[in-house]
């Protein structure tokens, strides 16, 4: 993804991204998903507006196929922060059948706290 090119460390160039492949293929988890009642929760990245980097993200999606929140990676490290992504700022959790979940990415399992929400 680097601008500098594949053995060089650079800003990510995003416009490379084929979003709409990768939205397609984001509903084609969710349809069996759904068909089977299964949550499920998929990493992938989120778009935002220009010039802003996507979000590194969990999506969350509930049996009926709906997603039902997504996390944002917060915890970058100095290369994801620098040149690849958007660092997010909320903490997420969700319930199934009566049990908390949490969500984390990357290098945030190196952060105990994040988990005494």
């Amino acid at each position: 993804m680097s601008v500098d090119g594949p053995d060089a460390v650079g800003p990510a160039d995003w416009d490379r991204c084929q979003w709409p492949a990768l939205r397609a293929e984001l509903a084609a988890i969710a349809e069996p998903a759904r068909e089977l009642r299964l949550w499920t929760v998929v990493a992938s990245v989120h778009r935002l507006t220009g010039p802003n980097r996507p979000h590194n993200s969990l999506y969350v999606r509930s049996d009926r196929g709906e997603v039902v929140t997504r996390y944002d990676e917060r915890l970058l490290s100095r290369t994801k922060v620098s040149y690849t992504y958007s660092p997010g700022v909320s903490p997420v959790t969700f319930d199934v059948d009566g049990t908390r979940f949490g969500c984390l990415l990357g290098r945030e399992i190196h952060y105990p706290e994040l988990f005494a929400k």
